[in-house]
């Protein structure tokens, strides 16, 4: 018996010291700052003064000449006027009292800088306005800032009492409460409340509430032992949002400051007071800014996708709000969503024209925690507007469960954000009070900030060629390994199955080249460490089954021989089932708000939502892929290739809702945004960095990016997908949409013309073996890739882009507009015009004749 015992005692010993060596494999994790804040340009070469011009109601805050910036003490509002052409902006519309539309909330809401939206103990969320509940209570404050002014609004204002009393509440609680209070307060019980027998409650009767019958009501409720805990209980279970109360007040400051020709409009986030137990959660910003009335003229561009217009006043039965996050969802918050497809908001811009004149609104700090919103006039009011608004702190409901009752209780963010929310507002007139002005102006901003680079000055600091004396840039990524299950006598398991070796993928290359196919960028996915799908990244170890380091080796020494440029692949963000000890989703993983490690199920086409039957993956914490990324370069760095991809950085963004290390959205885009570029500096020589999606903040390591959006949602809300985001980019970085042979079935003509029209680059994915190798695998979405099928009409379509395209490889896009319908016209800055034509009829334009669905060039510089 007691060498029994010696043994299990001895087999527990054992484990407990697996286990602490186990938790003790913890992943480096690196700091992050407290708070960030873009750092502010000092207006230098502003001299400030009082406004010359005097605008009627509002007093001049301050002019540098350009702007004057004036206040409106009744109603918080804030003017700005440009000073060349005496036109003025307006935060709030000036006849918006008029506008039979609007009801009294959206005229309150019409007169607002602010709205706060805010949620109670049950997760219930209500709404505040700056005008309402700030202005109207005369609880604002001024003050004198440098260039501009600061307004303190204080929210809300404490209850009358009410609060603590339920509005409705069952007939038995109620005698209940009434026999524990006593007989003294039975008359002040009848004249507080009345009983509603159909419904079987008695209701609150508001308008006796008041003095000493309010007084003795609430002592009755007391001396019956009446909680908060009773209140929330009735008001849930009649479906009562709780009252406002005490705790319902909030302070937030708006400041404005005049900064050459633009309006900077900053909201100090480590200013924010609230009370726990009513956090804020969004914050709506400048919503009816220019907005543009029921006879105006213009458009509102949002950033869909590539950028997508909205016309103004559309017909009345089309118009719906627009809404959009800033680089798609934070896949840390629990929401499971359906399937829809949408395109990502990849850039953090809105804008308005209005006329012969416009804006460009850039949300140049917390971009990763705003959303623009839109919306047509005729929805809520007569106006047309576009704003951003930035969540505060987010929320999610945990469901808690107790024998067979379930009640779900809302779980928020620990803390507000580690950034301001800073807007910045760009005025255009004339011509550049357009979507092409406003590209060029957001364009200029990046360049000023050096968060884009010209090609031709990065080239000549590298020693390499530019784009255009190659021909253009041909993007095509081979896919190595990939996990497939089988069996073995009857037994399943899973293997990896080689789908383009090291070997083949130069067979491919050369077989492009025999092509006259010029200016190869090999993307090389799933070839090390297990795959596509491969475990963390900090060492790097070719796969054997594509023929390891030799083959690897023998792959790069072909390409820097043939001028062949090798991006391999690799993904920072994704914790894959793995065998790391170190970086288990347990310890490395990101934890939703209710605690629970972050899965993400791949989408079920058929279903069109998440298919909870695959495997899951996970989401590596964004403090974890400073260290990784580290080691990963180490390792890396003895190979000597000049190229890398990076799968994830520049496509994902989310936050770490763990308690002992919590990364919000604004720390892990800084944490990304730096180890891009220390991936672009750590490559040798002139190497080169290419990222999938391309958010904006990935612009400034990117020399490549692929998968860029291509066209908008086609949301019924929005009227015409433009090429924003190009206009942005052409000249700086090169780009390519989705591969062409994924796009649109076995014909890529659409692919083509939209590459064409946008100035984007062919780009194809493939596999060597046959299609079939696919099937039955988390890959079948892979139908059409075996590069035999594709090489000829890939080399046709290339010749056909670089004949159009090779001689304007590195210029910008100065213009771009619809001609007609389905008939688009870009011009180049040496004055060379691509004329598209997605109809199915020939049409001449400007003299040039393009055939149905084909193409033209023209222009002075054809």
């Amino acid at each position: 018996m007691n060498k029994v015992w010696v043994a299990a005692g001895a087999a527990v010993i054992l484990l407990a010291a697996g286990a602490l060596w186990y938790w003790r494999l913890t992943p480096e994790l690196a700091a992050t700052t407290a708070f960030s804040q873009p750092s502010e340009r000092a207006p230098a070469a502003d001299a400030f003064s009082t406004p010359a011009f005097e605008l009627e109601g509002m007093e001049g805050v301050t002019s540098n000449g350009q702007l004057s910036l004036y206040y409106d003490e009744a109603t918080a509002g804030i003017a700005v006027r440009h000073e060349e052409t005496g036109r003025v902006w307006h935060s709030n519309p000036a006849d918006r009292e008029a506008d039979s539309l609007a009801n009294g909330n959206v005229k309150d809401e019409m007169a607002s800088q602010l709205t706060l939206t805010y949620a109670n103990e049950l997760g219930q969320t209500f709404k505040m306005n700056s005008f309402a509940d700030s202005v109207g209570r005369g609880q604002v404050e001024t003050e004198r800032i440098a260039g501009g002014l600061k307004v303190v609004y204080t929210i809300g204002e404490a209850s009358s009492g009410l609060d603590a009393l339920p509005r409705k509440i069952g007939v038995e609680r109620f005698e209940a409460i009434k026999d524990k209070a006593g007989a003294s307060y039975n008359r002040y019980f009848r004249l507080s409340y009345a009983l509603r027998k159909e419904q079987g409650v008695y209701e609150r009767l508001d308008s006796q509430l008041q003095g000493t019958v309010l007084l003795k009501t609430q002592e009755a409720f007391a001396a019956a032992g009446y909680a908060e805990a009773d209140l929330l209980r009735d008001n849930e279970e009649h479906g009562i949002a709780a009252e406002a109360k005490d705790s319902e007040i909030f302070k937030v400051a708006i400041e404005y400051a005049l900064d050459g020709d633009q309006l900077v409009a900053r909201i100090p986030v480590n200013e924010i007071e609230y009370a726990a137990s009513t956090p804020p959660t969004e914050l709506s910003v400048l919503e009816y800014f220019g907005a543009g009335g029921a006879a105006d003229d213009g458009y509102l561009l949002v950033p869909d996708g590539s950028g997508s217009l909205i016309y103004m006043n559309r017909p009345k039965g089309l118009s719906q709000p627009y809404a959009q996050r800033i680089y798609g969802e934070d896949l840390a918050l629990n929401r499971r969503m359906d399937g829809a497809i949408a395109e990502t908001a990849r850039m953090p811009v809105f804008g308005l024209r209005l006329g012969d004149a416009g804006w460009l609104g850039i949300i140049e700090a917390g971009a990763p925690l705003a959303s623009v919103n839109a919306a047509s006039g005729g929805i809520r009011s007569s106006y047309n507007n576009v704003y951003a608004s930035f969540n505060a702190l987010a929320m999610e409901s945990v469901r808690l469960q107790s024998g067979t009752s379930e009640r779900a209780v809302p779980q928020f963010q620990q803390r507000l954000p580690a950034t301001d929310f800073v807007l910045r507002f760009v005025f255009l007139e004339g011509e550049r009070a357009s979507y092409v002005g406003m590209a060029h102006a957001y364009q200029a901003y990046l360049l000023e900030r050096g968060l884009l680079t010209e090609k031709a000055a990065a080239s000549e600091a590298s020693g390499a060629e530019t784009s255009g004396a190659r021909g253009l840039p041909f993007y095509v990524e081979l896919v190595g390994d990939i996990p497939k299950r089988t069996s073995f006598l009857g037994v399943p398991y899973t293997t990896m199955k080689a789908l383009t070796t090291f070997d083949q993928a130069q067979r491919i290359a050369e077989a492009l080249k025999a092509l006259s196919v010029d200016n190869i960028k090999l993307r090389l996915t799933g070839w090390f460490n297990g795959g596509v799908e491969h475990e963390v990244p900090t060492d790097v170890a070719p796969d054997r089954a594509l023929g390891g380091r030799k083959g690897l080796l023998e792959l790069i020494a072909y390409g820097r021989n043939e001028g062949v440029e090798l991006y391999p692949d690799v993904a920072f963000a994704k914790l894959y089932p793995q065998r790391s000890l170190t970086y288990s989703p347990a310890k490395a993983g990101v934890r939703h708000l209710n605690r629970r490690t972050a899965d993400l199920y791949p989408l079920d086409p058929a279903l069109g939502r998440a298919s909870p039957e695959a495997a899951p993956t996970y989401l590596l914490t964004p403090g974890a892929v400073p260290g990784v990324a580290d080691r990963f370069l180490d390792s890396y760095e003895a190979y000597g290739v000049p190229g890398l991809s990076v799968r994830d950085l520049g496509e994902l963004l989310y936050s770490d809702f763990r308690v002992d290390r919590h990364v919000d959205r604004a720390q892990s885009e800084a944490i990304s945004t730096a180890q891009l570029g220390k991936l672009k500096d750590a490559l040798p020589g002139s190497g080169a960095l290419m990222v999938d999606g391309g958010n904006a903040y990935a612009f400034a390591a990117a020399d490549h990016i692929v998968n860029a959006p291509m066209g908008g949602s086609g949301f019924n809300m929005t009227d015409e997908s433009v090429p924003f985001y190009h206009i942005v980019l052409r000249g700086y970085v090169d780009y390519a949409g989705a591969p062409m042979n994924l796009t649109g079935g076995a014909d890529v003509t659409e692919a083509k013309l939209r590459s064409l029209e946008y100035g984007a680059n062919a780009y194809f994915k493939w596999i060597f073996e046959s299609n079939d190798q696919v099937k039955d695998t988390a890959y079948n979405g892979l139908y059409s890739v075996h590069y035999r099928t594709w090489l000829d009409r890939a080399a046709e379509v290339y010749r056909e882009l670089n004949e159009a395209l090779g001689d304007v490889a590195d210029e910008r896009i100065v213009d771009h507009r619809m001609v007609r319908p389905g008939v688009y016209r870009t011009e180049y800055e040496g004055g060379k015009a691509i004329y598209v034509n997605y109809t199915a009829e020939a049409v001449q334009v400007d003299g040039i004749a393009v055939g149905a669905r084909d193409y033209a060039a023209g222009g002075e510089g054809r």
